[in-house]
């Protein structure tokens, strides 16, 4: 019979084995490198977009991929996210006497767990910490949600679910005594939903109400409504429960309320006692550390040991408020560690009354974006948008005037709109 050709099997095909053996050793490393790279480059895939968290900033932060091609792939169209991007940071800021957070300007789109955009209005404002105001009521939100699951498992000092009362002797001593008899009906619930009947920061109109914020005799006197100094935040406006008593409540689709500072500050005197720690410690050490945040910085902190005020006052980089995002949009989970109860994070995709964490159920954004989409916010023109059913976030920081805000928002999302627009993809290179 004919003698096998050298490397080949009996069919004439080449064996590999045998080629490997022979070949130099560092063109089989490059090999299994490019097999290994192939390999990595589809677990995203493989595995599902679900499984992918971004590692520390530290340690290289988020992945991005930038280029049209990429974007397109993914199911959006390059040309509307980059006027998405372009617009958002054409929006002029407000100066701010004291303060540089006037200079920065960023707006950066995730999907897919994936950087498609990424816009600064100066280099150094990827790390600046711009302060995101009223996003601290989100936050608060978020690390109520740690405490329910807390309470759920047992190992919470107090065991809390939102129709718990605000006003406990146990947990809050120091709104003792009542500076009016009807706070004893108030529940967290109706604190989210700004319905407990506090001093709103201002009414329907417009006219401002509140007083005495930043000028405290001792900030948890004024909370609670017991400095001599501001007596008018110790009354409420209407019984708990019952905006629609008050005649200068606000409408935000089919949901009235009356939004509150002073209500959502509640909760950094109920985050002390029961986590047995300051707001920002637990904050920091049971959210924004597990999810690797680089830092964060306080806005105007109180004196004495509350740092960050649960009504606001937190700044961050714009990539740090990109992972609070993503925790909301993977449902409080992180890795392989649930931080916050996911049903207590799912309120938010099935209720269009909670004003700091608005869903689209009912198509308050309009009815051309997902239902399942949700709003966090604060003044300034920061905003983040998350979209489960896109796997989509998108995030802005800035210091923009609020009397243009609302305007803002509104072309905004009709852009957002023509980004999520179908277009035909093809694989990535």
């Amino acid at each position: 019979p004919a003698r096998r050709p050298p490397g080949r099997d009996a069919h004439g095909n080449p064996l590999i084995a045998p080629m490997l053996r022979r070949a130099p050793a560092r063109l089989v490393r490059c090999c299994l490198l490019a097999a290994c790279a192939v390999l990595l480059a589809g677990c995203d895939r493989l595995f599902g977009d679900e499984d992918y968290f971004p590692l520390p900033e530290t340690m290289g932060g988020w992945r991005a991929n930038l280029s049209p091609e990429f974007v397109r792939s993914r199911g959006l169209d390059p040309a509307a996210l980059e006027d998405l991007g372009r617009f958002s940071q054409s929006i002029k800021n407000s100066a701010w006497p004291g303060y540089d957070y006037h200079h920065h300007t960023a707006t950066i789109v995730i999907k897919d767990g994936w950087i498609v955009g990424e816009w600064y209005s100066l280099p150094e404002s990827r790390f600046f910490q711009q302060y995101l105001a009223s996003n601290g009521k989100s936050f608060a939100y978020m690390l109520f949600g740690v405490l329910v699951k807390e309470s759920r498992e047992r190992r919470a000092r107090v065991q809390f679910t939102e129709q718990s009362p605000v006003y406990d002797p146990t947990y809050l001593q120091g709104g003792f005594p009542l500076s009016d008899p009807r706070k004893a009906g108030i529940t967290f619930e109706q604190i989210f939903r700004h319905t407990a009947g506090f001093l709103p920061e201002e009414d329907k109109d417009g006219d401002k109400l509140e007083e005495g914020r930043n000028f405290w005799s001792d900030y948890s006197l004024w909370v609670t409504g017991r400095d001599p100094k501001w007596p008018i935040t110790g009354r409420l406006l209407f019984p708990p429960g019952h905006p629609e008593e008050y005649a200068g409540s606000e409408t935000w689709g089919d949901h009235r309320g009356a939004y509150s500072i002073i209500g959502f500050a509640h909760l950094g005197l109920v985050f002390h006692y029961a986590f047995g720690h300051s707001p920002s410690a637990v904050l920091w050490d049971r959210i924004l550390a597990p999810i690797g945040f680089s830092g964060v910085s306080y806005h105007h902190p109180p004196p004495g040991t509350h740092r960050w005020v649960t009504h606001g006052g937190l700044c961050m980089t714009p990539r740090d408020y990109a992972r609070f995002a993503y925790l909301i949009l993977r449902k409080g989970r992180w890795q392989d560690q649930q931080i916050v109860d996911p049903e207590w994070i799912e309120r938010t995709r099935t209720a269009p009354w909670y004003q700091n964490m608005r869903s689209n159920v009912d198509g308050y954004f309009g009815r051309e974006l997902p239902a399942d989409m949700v709003r966090i916010f604060g003044s300034g023109g920061n905003f983040a948008f998350i979209l489960p059913s896109h796997d989509l976030i998108v995030v802005r920081c800035a210091r923009t005037d609020n009397q243009v805000a609302e305007l803002l928002e509104a072309k905004f999302l009709k852009r957002l709109v023509k980004v999520l627009q179908p277009v035909a993809t093809t694989a990535p290179r």
